[in-house]
């Protein structure tokens, strides 16, 4: 029996096509809920299509509304095939004075026969390696937090566009 050419070609190009995620990439969130002496801050992370054992350092800073740093953390979470991880933090500011404060979010994804690469003594020495390892893959996100009561801003007088009586 013979088979074209062309049977061949899209047989095997649906295959494949098949086989192959639709995207290869960190998903990384941040999400930042202001309470009353307290932030509540959620990561998130999932790589689809990456294997078990795949790590993401994670590096968390918050600013404060003049921009110096006013707290660090940093992190690994450990992911496993086609699942969410989480983390979930608490940021204690009761001493804090009011304003509206940064809190970014900086994480990558390294894949086990990678690891090696990332060596350090203490977890932030391993996060900053990772995330300068692959510049090109690092994962920012911001969130603009309210702390404490902040006043409205003032808002300039209203003029109506003039209409016919």
């Amino acid at each position: 029996m013979r088979l074209s050419p062309w049977f061949l070609t899209c047989g095997l190009w649906s295959t494949v096509a098949i086989a192959l995620p639709d995207h290869h990439e960190l998903e990384a969130s941040l999400l930042a809920q202001p309470k009353a002496d307290s932030v509540s801050l959620q990561i998130d992370a999932r790589f689809p299509g990456a294997p078990s054992g795949t790590l993401t350092y994670w590096s968390l800073r918050i600013s404060g509304p003049d921009g110096g740093l006013v707290h660090e953390r940093s992190g690994e979470l450990l992911l496993a095939a086609e699942r969410r991880a989480q983390v979930l933090q608490s940021w204690r500011h009761a001493d804090l004075p009011a304003g509206f404060y940064h809190a970014e979010l900086q994480a990558t994804a390294i894949e086990p026969w990678l690891q090696g690469r990332i060596t350090g003594a203490d977890i932030d020495a391993r996060v900053a390696r990772a995330l300068n390892f692959a510049p090109n893959g690092v994962v920012v996100q911001g969130w603009d937090v309210p702390i404490g009561a902040i006043e409205a801003p003032v808002m300039p007088a209203f003029a109506g566009l003039p209409h016919a009586d």
